[in-house]
C-alpha cells in the first residue's frame, strides 16, 4: 500500500485500539498547554494516521 512520507504505520496500528484511541484523542483536546478544538484534533489525527487509514478504521473505506 502506498504511504505518504507524513503518515505514521505504528500510529495508525495503535488507533485500531478503542482505548488507545480514546485516550490520544482526550489528550488533545483536554491538554493543559495547547488544547486542540475537536476539529483541530480530527484533522491532525488524520494527517497523523494517513487518510487510507483513518478511512477504514471509520467504515467508509473496505479492507483490503
Amino acid at each position: 500500500m502506498y504511504r505518504s512520507n507524513s503518515c505514521e504505520e505504528d500510529f495508525s496500528k495503535d488507533m485500531q485500539d478503542p482505548i488507545a484511541r480514546r485516550e490520544y484523542f482526550l489528550a488533545l483536546v483536554h491538554d493543559e498547554d495547547e488544547a486542540m478544538l475537536v476539529e483541530e484534533a480530527l484533522r491532525f489525527t488524520i494527517r497523523r494516521m494517513g487518510t487510507v487509514e483513518f478511512a477504514v478504521l471509520v467504515g467508509e473505506k473496505n479492507k483490503t
